[in-house]
């Protein structure tokens, strides 16, 4: 049985909102290709952006139901809810989040932020924090973002994790046309704390 965790992270704390009773199922998780004119206007404004998506992969030196566990066990302490898990296909998916600034605060939503809940939210910061982005003169006033966790059986002692994080920007001009790329921060998160719950380091990263 998973324990509650209670840990603080620093600068990234983000409160729960109310969530929807539909389970959210991506799609796809392929590169976008970024619309002309919305690159156009991103360089106008400055921003520069590094689109795609790219996995995040880590070897642990463990069991793969060790593994997956301490990789169910580690998303919780980014009070991110989970949609979807299934250890025989060791897949784990979170629900589509909303991040944006509310009431001077971090706050991931589940459901599509209003005009009134994002007219004074700039999380420009959060972005720079998160994804190989640098704002320009646009404010970024939320993100539509997704996380998927594939656990693979290497071998009886070895198994490997895949991280798929990707983020989507919403500034004052709309959406900026394509996925940004994460700069790892989140994924390390969950890696830091899954080397902590197995208790070894993993033995190799892959690119």
């Amino acid at each position: 049985m998973m324990r509650k965790l209670a840990l603080i992270i620093p600068f990234l704390i983000i409160s729960a909102g109310c969530s929807s009773k539909s389970v959210y199922v991506p799609k796809s998780y392929r590169m976008k290709k970024a619309d002309s004119s919305q690159t156009d206007k991103d360089k106008k404004e400055g921003a520069v952006v590094t689109s795609g998506i790219e996995e995040q992969g880590t070897n642990f030196n463990a069991p793969y139901d060790q593994v997956f566990n301490a990789a169910v066990e580690s998303v919780q302490f980014l009070k991110w809810p989970i949609a979807f898990v299934e250890q025989d296909g060791g897949s784990i998916r979170l629900k589509e989040a909303y991040v944006y600034n509310k009431n001077g605060k971090l706050f991931r939503s589940y459901t599509w932020p209003s005009k009134s809940d994002t007219s004074r939210s700039n999380i420009n910061y959060y972005l720079e924090k998160v994804a190989k982005y640098t704002p320009g003169t646009a404010d970024t006033l939320f993100t539509q973002e997704n996380l998927k966790i594939e656990v693979t059986k290497v071998s009886e002692d070895v198994t490997s994790v895949k991280i798929n994080y990707s983020i989507r920007p919403y500034t004052l001009a709309g959406t900026i046309g394509y996925e940004v790329m994460s700069n790892g921060y989140i994924e390390n998160l969950i890696v830091d704390h899954m080397k902590d719950v197995i208790g070894g380091e993993p033995v190799a990263m892959n690119p």
